[in-house]
């Protein structure tokens, strides 16, 4: 209690019966608003993991195995370990944080005109029991993807499947 990541998570918009309807329809724009050429060095990093990428859900996929294989770079010890700074620093340090990973994703979905948002799974009744996904909408709905573990969550049949999917049919 009274920690940052616990205030921060008790102010943010929770995912519930209550607000589900309005998160999932009017809440998050669906239009991107990036302005090519205003993150040179990041739009480097997209064409280079979108290169022969049709689909959208194609796209999805490279940037999350792109976003995956951030971990690699980063250092392990955490007495010298650098945590924030820009998603550009972030790809090119490396970074084990899942916050970090899914920032880094989800700026890089908008830059490729996918709308994303940041998802936080968290458990105010434990100690350390967060992660931090992201949603991509496509096809006129919003999906949950793990940068971090490289997941595109599904339903059965294939479609995205969205936090609140998740949660209530896991």
């Amino acid at each position: 209690p009274g920690s940052v990541d616990r205030v921060l998570t008790e102010r943010m918009v929770r995912l519930c019966r209550e607000t589900a309807g309005w998160l999932y329809a009017g809440y998050t724009p669906v239009q991107v608003g990036y302005r090519p050429g205003s993150r040179p060095e990041l739009e480097g990093h997209l064409a280079a993991a979108l290169a022969g990428c049709g689909t959208e859900e194609e796209k999805i996929a490279r940037i999350n195995r792109r976003c995956a294989s951030v971990q690699e770079r980063a250092d392990d010890d955490l007495d010298t370990a650098v945590f924030g700074g820009t998603e550009e620093e972030i790809i090119a340090r490396g970074s084990q944080w899942c916050t970090e990973i899914a920032r880094a994703a989800c700026v890089l979905c908008q830059i490729a005109g996918l709308p994303a948002r940041m998802v936080y799974l968290v458990n105010t009744e434990q100690a350390y029991s967060g992660h931090a996904i992201i949603e991509v909408y496509r096809g006129g709905s919003w999906g949950a993807v793990c940068p971090e573990t490289d997941v595109i969550y599904r339903c059965p049949g294939g479609a995205p499947a969205s936090t609140w999917e998740l949660m209530n049919a896991p």
